[in-house]
């Protein structure tokens, strides 16, 4: 029983922790890969939060709810093989849209999470931490997180897929347009110069405001 209440704590402490800071958030994620810069967009919505936990039997938007409303008993979800490991990194990935991070392209042939499906993954991390969070592309360089891992990136990436976030941007996901630098190592104004489709995405008062670079 005592175990039990001890899962229910840790998702509750991440289950704030995701809505303090990603739920209902989109981030423009830039960086460079072979010589090009690109970007992909990632959403956290309600029905995100479950499967960067690895808890079962409960439907995804009803898990978030149950929490929302503090409702949640153990008898309502299973428990995962790995959903101890996932809580306890958590916080760090967290980290991954406060700070400047890295990237990388998702291997399938790893043999450390064989199991994982993640084609078209992408693989985000904190330098340092053993937080990867793995997201899918859908559409046009539209992103959804679909598991948290505890691993190196290094470990479970094509090899020379690795690179630094060199922006990030973040807006709510009902905004038409990007309004906050999360962080940059790079001008964007003069980033957009060579891509006018960048400064459609981004906010009058983001265009108008002078860029400091924040690493």
């Amino acid at each position: 029983m005592e175990k039990n209440r001890g899962i229910i704590k840790k998702i509750e402490k991440c289950f704030n922790l995701y809505n303090n800071h990603l739920i209902n958030k989109e981030f423009l994620i830039i960086y460079k890969s072979e010589n090009q810069y690109r970007n992909l967009k990632l959403q956290f919505k309600k029905e995100n939060f479950l499967h960067l936990t690895g808890i079962g039997k409960i439907k995804p938007v009803k898990f978030y709810e149950k929490l929302r409303d503090k409702t949640l008993k153990i008898k309502d979800i299973e428990i995962g093989q790995y959903s101890n490991i996932k809580l306890s990194v958590f916080p760090e990935m967290i980290n991954i849209f406060k700070e400047k991070s890295k990237i990388g392209t998702y291997n399938q042939e790893n043999k450390y999470h064989k199991s994982l499906s993640l084609d078209k993954g992408i693989a985000l991390t904190v330098p340092e931490t053993d937080a990867v969070l793995g997201i899918r592309i859908v559409e046009n360089g539209q992103t959804v997180p679909v598991s948290l891992l505890k691993q190196k990136l290094e470990k479970i990436s094509q090899k020379g897929t690795i690179t630094d976030i060199v922006c990030m941007l973040e807006k709510d996901i009902q905004e038409e347009k990007y309004s906050k630098i999360v962080y940059s190592t790079i001008d964007v104004k003069n980033l957009i110069e060579n891509n006018k489709e960048m400064e459609n995405l981004l906010s009058a008062n983001l265009l108008e405001k002078e860029w400091t670079i924040k690493i």
